[in-house]
């Protein structure tokens, strides 16, 4: 009976060590995502209209309407955009929506959903085009996180003169 117990104990053992052991690193602390996301620095890109930046989490939702979860820009008046400059924090993927809003006329807007799945996260930021005239805000959001972290986005055009 001692060996039957010794043998299940044994078994399970190896399975916890064996699920542990697929877990992955943990990511970031709270305190690294909060310094990553302050050192992001704008000052100097061309074209700036303005930024973004959100902290995201495994289990987070999926955006699924231009109501979810993401930040948004507003302009004072419409703007020329030309892109986004995506980054986030850690080794893994991350994807991001743009909800790029535009003038439709007669006061009415239009919003449409622009993604970027996959993006790769680490030290390179990632330009992504859209081109779009008459836009009155920019909303971008980030999800699919295997750990904590966070995101930045820029987004990139021209104000009317």
């Amino acid at each position: 009976m001692t060996r039957g117990l010794a043998a299940r104990t044994g078994a399970a053992l190896v399975v916890v060590l064996a699920v542990a052991g697929c877990s992955g690193p943990p990511g970031p602390s709270q305190d690294d995502v909060t310094a990553w996301m302050d050192a992001q620095d704008d000052a100097e890109v061309d074209g700036l209209l303005g930024s973004a930046t959100g902290r995201v989490d495994p289990g987070d939702p999926e955006p699924s309407d231009a109501t979810t979860g993401e930040i948004t820009l507003s302009f004072p008046a419409a703007a020329r955009l030309d892109g986004v400059r995506l980054s986030c924090l850690g080794d893994g993927v991350l994807d991001f929506d743009v909800f790029v809003t535009t003038a439709a006329g007669a006061g009415a807007t239009r919003t449409e959903v622009v993604a970027f799945p996959d993006v790769p996260c680490g030290t390179d930021a990632h330009d992504e085009q859209i081109t779009a005239t008459h836009v009155v805000s920019v909303g971008v959001t980030g999800s699919g996180a295997e750990r904590a972290g966070a995101w930045h986005a820029l987004v990139l055009g021209s104000a009317p003169a």
